[in-house]
This record gives structure tokens, sequence and C-alpha cells, in this order.
């Protein structure tokens, strides 16, 4: 059986790492599911907030870089014939959508299709976390009457869905009542790594490591911080989206107590995510919402916790020994979870730490994760 071609349209890709979470869950569909479908994948010339194209990469153009193709495009690319030029002449079976706040790579493709400008082929749309609450909960005049014109005009009537969790499936429904929905968790590329010390009892070492947005909740994280007694040393790694945003969070970094010390570090390389994490005790992530936390993964799988809120699908961490998914309305919870592992001697702090990386491994090696993502791609029976 030949593979199911997949043309993919996603904001931002590599070698692009800002966007974060869409990145890197395309990059683990294109390789953990190479041979059984194939991947065009379209994308901006350049990385999220960048002004400027990658360097050395060919616009307008197809790639090979196995298992995908990549076609990067810029701005005159996007203009609404061009891509509906793309659209028609690019052959295959399914067009996969990875937004839903997007003129180019969701709201035109919808248009075009509603209008009968395109073949027909299914379109299987993921919203990836922007039906969530918390995420419609900023700019929320603006994202709902956007939704409601995409509903108005029918422009979602015959769209199949990607949810990656259950709760998400139950977000696209208050969108679309007769939606028809599939679920499927998002993939990560599994890799096995050493685990990092811990760090000596009575004191912890923290990391943030994010987008710094309000949808990331860094604010939060700082407040629940600002109510800790045991030493916390904080690393924040990530953009900054919004000015006023880091102006609010330097005054409460500014405020902590004596025993919390916080640094701003940065943007990370992937390819340094894991050593940032094997050097911590703690990732600290109260975020408002995200349809799967990949930031989460890459923690366990270094051995750092996870101390996260419950707006991910990353559940049942102290069962597990591997962290904390704790109510997004109950900060105190946050700061006890701190001052809780504060306490652990270095041998039950190394035992969390490889019972962090064993769950880790053992969700990423679930197979039947693999098949629930080619039975969304394949239009499997919901």
């Amino acid at each position: 059986m030949s593979a199911i071609r997949v043309l993919t349209l996603v904001e931002w890709y590599l070698p692009g790492e800002k966007a974060g979470g869409p990145v890197w869950t395309i990059d683990a569909l294109a390789h953990r599911l190479a041979g059984r479908v194939h991947f065009d994948i379209v994308t901006h010339d350049r990385d999220l907030g960048d002004d400027s194209p990658y360097r050395d990469l060919p616009t307008g153009v197809w790639l090979d870089v196995a298992p995908e193709r990549r076609l990067y495009l810029g701005r005159r690319d996007l203009r609404p014939l061009a891509l509906l030029r793309l659209l028609r002449t690019t052959p295959h079976d399914v067009l996969y959508v990875n937004t839903l706040f997007s003129g180019p790579f969701a709201l035109y493709p919808l248009i075009f299709r509603r209008a009968g400008l395109l073949r027909r082929n299914r379109l299987v749309l993921a919203p990836r976390g922007q039906l969530h609450p918390g995420a419609l909960a900023i700019h929320p005049g603006r994202k709902r009457a956007y939704l409601a014109a995409l509903g108005g005009l029918g422009l979602l009537r015959g769209v199949e869905w990607h949810a990656s969790f259950d709760e998400e499936q139950g977000q696209i429904r208050r969108l679309d009542q007769r939606a028809t929905v599939r679920v499927a968790p998002d993939l990560r590329r599994p890799v096995t790594r050493p685990a990092g010390s811990p760090s000596p009892t009575g004191s912890v070492r923290a990391v943030f490591l994010s987008r710094v947005s309000e949808k990331k909740n860094l604010d939060g994280a700082l407040r629940m911080l600002g109510a800790c007694t045991a030493r916390v040393d904080l690393d924040i790694y990530g953009p900054q989206e919004d000015p006023s945003y880091w102006s609010a969070c330097r005054a409460l970094i500014a405020a902590l107590p004596a025993n919390v010390s916080c640094r701003y570090r940065g943007v990370v390389r992937h390819e340094d995510v894991a050593t940032v994490f094997a050097e911590h005790d703690l990732l600290l992530f109260p975020t408002r919402g995200e349809n799967f936390g990949h930031v989460v993964g890459e923690a366990l799988e270094a051995g750092c916790l996870a101390l996260v809120s419950d707006q991910t699908p990353w559940r049942g961490l102290a069962a597990e020994g591997a962290g904390w998914d704790l109510p997004l309305g109950d900060p105190a919870a946050f700061t006890a979870a701190i001052e809780e592992y504060a306490r652990l001697p270095q041998p039950e702090r190394a035992r969390r730490r490889a019972r962090a990386q064993a769950f880790a491994a053992l969700r990423d090696g679930d197979e039947r994760r693999v098949d629930a993502s080619l039975r969304v791609l394949a239009g499997a029976a919901p």
C-alpha cells in the first residue's frame, strides 16, 4: 500500500524552535509514521517573532529533508492567489491544518474549500490547544468573534478535527456540536538521556523553560515561589513575547524573598534542552493550558521532575513518583510541593529521577499512540 500523502500547513517549523510544541509534534509525526505517511510541510520562511528569514534556506521550492519535504514561504508566497495555486497543484490525500488563528495557514484554505476551489480531499484541522479556555482567555473578544465568523460562514462544515486528548475533543464540540473528531495524543521522538545529580537536601534547583507569555503563566510561578521558605534557585529560559508582560514578571522577581534566587537565561537551543533539565530538580510549569506539553516530556526524559498545572494531559505524575499535576486555582499546593521536594533526602531524589525517566519511556514507547495518529490521517472511524 502506498503511503498517505499529507499536505501539512504549520505556521512555524524546523529549523525554527521558538513556536514550541507544534514544531516537535509535526517532526515526531513525520518520523514515527515514516513509510506509512508522507508529509509535505508548508511553513513560514522564518521563526516565530523573527523579522528576517532563515539563512541559506531557499523559499518557494520544495526541499527533501528526510523523511519529509518542506516548502518555506516568503511573504509574497502567502498571498491568497499564490497560496491557492500551491494547494491546487500539490498532490495530496489530506490537507492537514495545524492552527485556527492564521490567515494564510487556516482561514484562506477554509475559504478556498468552502468556495469549491480545492479538490474534494479531506481537510483535517488540529487546533493545537487554541480552543483551551486558558488560551481563549487571552484577547477573548477578538478570538470569539473570529470563531463565530468561521461557524456563521459555514467554513467548518465537513472539516475533520484532530484532538490531542479527550478534553480538547470537548472544546471542539463546544464550537461545533456536529464535528467529526478523532482523538490521538501528540507524539514525541523519544531518546535515552543520562539523568543528572539531584541538588542537596534543603535546596531546589527549579527551571521554567517555555515562551515567556501570559498563557505559560510565569507570573503565577513567581508568586508561588514568593511563598516558599526553602532555598530555591529558578532559571528562566525562553523567548520574551510581550515586553509589558516581562516587565511585570521582572517586578515579581525583584520582590522575591532572600531564600529565592531567579535568573533569566535567554533562549536555549533545542539540542541543549536535555542538558538544562538534567541540571535541575524541578520543571516549574503552571501553564494555563496545553494540548500536550512537549516540555514536560523532555523534562521527565532527563530525570527532572515535573511540577505542572492540571491544564495539560500529563496527569497522575504523583502516583508515578515523577512530579505533581496540581489545580491551577490552588497556588498554595504548588508551593507545598516545592517545600516537599526540598525536604527529600538525596537517595529519594535520585529514585524519583529514575522513576521520571521510566514514566517518560513507557509513555513514549506506547505504539497505540502512534496507531491513533495514523487513524486520524487515514480517516478511520472516530
